[in-house]
């Protein structure tokens, strides 16, 4: 029988870590981590409407808005929302941890 990728177990686990483990070996951890960050970025912010555009890189979270009052107020919570943003990953368990993967937000950059 050919198992190709196929990851070998003898014992029963949640499909969360099955599906973590597969992002893993496939080298898809970081990539899967940087969108589950854009993606909370619009459930912390309340600001999905006036973003145009959000990406991760490096622990930088770049966001560009289409409103220049969206962006005047979200400048001044860029700490709390990192904040936020960090707690909400450390609570969520599809998130990938492990010394390769796991990036939290440093800093957000508003464009």
């Amino acid at each position: 029988m050919n198992t190709g990728n196929r990851i070998e177990r003898k014992y029963p686990v949640p499909i969360r870590q099955a599906i973590q483990e597969w992002l893993v070996a496939e080298g898809l951890g970081p990539a899967y981590n940087a969108q589950l960050i854009c993606r909370r970025w619009g459930e912390i912010s309340g600001m999905d409407r006036y973003t145009s555009r959000v990406w991760f890189n490096g622990g930088t979270l770049y966001v560009t808005l289409n409103s220049s009052v969206a962006r005047s107020r979200l400048s001044l919570m860029t700490g709390p929302l990192t904040d936020r943003l960090n707690d909400a990953l450390r609570q969520d368990e599809m998130f990938i941890r492990g010394k390769t993967f796991t990036r939290y937000v440093n800093q957000i950059v508003l464009r």
